[in-house]
């Protein structure tokens, strides 16, 4: 009696691990599942090789290429599709990398061209810049991107004046709308 009952549990286990384990298996040729909460599925994928290296140095290694890749995209919240050629929910691994018919990627080679040249030329205005040390202070992407595809070039709007505040208190901005009161201009070369 035992052994048929077996024979029938058996039976009904083995459906229930091929479910299982394919359901945890994507098919062939898909990604894994993205990260909880969504998002763009995970791939943990370098290139065994670089090519076409214009700007950054030519030792990078594919580790080095990887981090300043993601750099670039929390940077400027872009993908890879900001500037490689492929397609969209495909593998990274898929992607032709070497392709330069983005115009974006042209503007990224420029502005790391900018961000180097700035952190070199004006090395005298951070003086404890240490490009080996990421806690020192240095120009990045970030500097001014701070996320945004398109940096944000106004300045931000001043603070709310606090009440009963008189409209001239020195050193702080007029009221948005209103011209700061008329004065002696200030000695020296002007400023713009």
């Amino acid at each position: 009696m035992r052994r048929p009952i077996r024979f029938a549990l058996s039976l009904l286990a083995v459906p229930v691990l091929i479910t299982l384990t394919s359901a945890q298996t994507p098919p062939a040729g898909q990604m894994p599942p993205g990260p909880p909460g969504g998002g763009p599925p995970m791939e943990h994928w370098k290139p065994e090789k670089l090519t076409n290296l214009k700007v950054l140095p030519k030792d990078t290694t594919p580790d080095q290429i990887m981090e300043t890749m993601q750099h670039f995209r929390r940077s400027l919240n872009m993908g890879c599709l900001g500037c490689h050629k492929g397609q969209q929910g495909q593998p990274i691994s898929t992607f032709d990398f070497a392709d330069d018919s983005k115009e974006n990627k042209e503007v990224a080679r420029k502005m790391v061209k900018l961000t180097d040249d700035l952190n070199t030329k004006c090395a005298d205005a951070y003086p404890d810049q240490d490009d080996t040390d990421k806690a020192k202070p240095r120009v990045t992407c970030a500097t001014c991107h701070r996320g945004k595809r398109r940096p944000e070039t106004d300045p931000p709007p001043p603070p709310p004046r606090p009440e009963g505040t008189p409209q001239s208190t020195p050193g702080m901005a007029p009221p948005a709308g209103q011209q700061p009161p008329p004065g002696p201009r200030p000695a020296g070369p002007p400023l713009f």
